[in-house]
């Protein structure tokens, strides 16, 4: 049986060898033909040497490198199926990946054996798959929805203060101008009867909207 092959973006050395032995365990069916430090030297590679999955840490990557190189991959003729591994738990951020041409999200937390080879082999197939704790994500954001009358965004911006990130923050990785974290944070503190944005977030707990 032909091997699938895989190429790495891994910043992190200690995190790589753990990948690389999960990876090699699986009776050699996935063949780890590249890993890299940055995702320059992967792209690189990739110009001569094309990957069946390409599997990307962002630990260390700023976030529109990865948007600009993830939209040159899938726009190109031998478009690897491109899997994220994050630490950023947000479904907007999982959305805006998966429009951009990801197909695969694993949320650091998330990465077990199981997962890990799931995820790749659903690639391979060009099959979509987001590790549990995210794709866990749209199901509360629904259900905070329709029972709140808030908005997928504000829901978000509402779980990232509960993470403590600031508004500049929140508008990166949501991909929105820092003026629309403002105005859901207003929205936030209308819904929740509060007069300040620290109150949002214990107002938020005691009300259901936050289970962490």
């Amino acid at each position: 049986m032909k091997s699938l092959h895989l190429a790495i973006v891994e910043p992190e050395e200690v995190m790589l060898r753990g990948l690389q032995a999960i990876i090699t365990s699986d009776d050699d069916k996935i063949e780890i033909v590249g890993s890299f430090e940055s995702i320059s030297d992967c792209d690189q590679f990739l110009k001569s040497a094309p990957a069946a999955v390409l599997l990307i840490d962002e630990a260390t990557i700023c976030q529109e490198d990865l948007y600009a190189f993830v939209t040159h991959w899938t726009n190109s003729l031998r478009s690897p199926g491109i899997i994220v591994m994050s630490h950023k738990l947000s479904a907007t951020y999982v959305e805006k990946l998966f429009c951009l041409g990801v197909l695969g999200f694993l949320y650091r937390d998330d990465c077990t054996t199981s997962n890990i080879l799931t995820c790749i082999r659903s690639a391979a197939l060009r099959r979509p798959y987001v590790s549990p704790q995210a794709s866990a994500l749209f199901y509360k954001r629904e259900a905070i929805s329709r029972n709140s009358g808030l908005s997928r965004l504000d829901i978000d911006v509402l779980q990232q203060l509960a993470l403590g990130l600031d508004n500049h923050e929140i508008a990166r990785l949501l991909g929105f101008h820092v003026r629309s974290i403002y105005r859901s944070k207003a929205i936030l503190k209308q819904v929740l009867n509060v007069k300040t944005n620290d109150q949002i977030v214990d107002a938020a707990r005691r009300n259901g909207l936050l289970n962490d």
